[in-house]
Formats: structure tokens, sequence, C-alpha cells
């Protein structure tokens, strides 16, 4: 399954929505962040499926398409992405932001 049809209008309705109601736990993102225009971030694969439902009805399911396939979605429709990486500081590995 590919990225499915979505207007901005959903992806609007969609950041509204993880506004009000946060993201599940197993929905964060690791890798990358979609960028509101208000500095807000949000987890690409996420805002797709939010954005899904509002626009077409079907369950918030990110199932059918991966983290780098929502990436190049947002960046090819000039939303801007922030990727983190996975760097250790003091023995420790985390995510952090790249510049």
């Amino acid at each position: 399954m590919a990225i499915p049809k979505i207007s901005d209008k959903s992806i609007s309705e969609a950041l509204s929505f993880i506004d009000a109601h946060g993201v599940p736990g197993k929905n964060e993102s690791t890798m990358y962040e979609l960028l509101s225009d208000e500095g807000k971030k949000y987890p690409p694969k996420y805002v797709i499926a939010v954005a899904n439902h509002i626009e077409n009805g079907v369950e918030i399911i990110t199932d059918g398409y991966n983290a780098v396939e929502a990436k190049n979605y947002f960046e090819n429709h000039g939303y801007k992405i922030e990727m983190r990486e996975w760097r250790k500081q003091n023995n420790v590995y985390r995510y952090e932001y790249v510049d």
C-alpha cells in the first residue's frame, strides 16, 4: 500500500486532532518529525494515518507505508521535516536532531 490520497486540509485537521488527543506511544517518531508553521513537531506516519482517517473514514493505522515514504511525501508537498540521528553521549545512546 502506498501513501493514501489526503488533502492539505485533512493534514491540518490531523495536526489539530493530534494536539487535542496526543500521539500513542507506539506511534511516536524516532527518525523524522514534521514541523508545523508554529514549530510544533509531529510523527509523519501518524499524521498521514490521522489525515487518512479524517479524509477517508478509515481506521487510524500506520501500516502499509514506512517512515521514509511518509517523510518523502511531506517533503515533496512542501512541508518541513526534521531528522534525528542515533548518537552516543556519556555512554548513553539517544536520538538527537541533526543540524
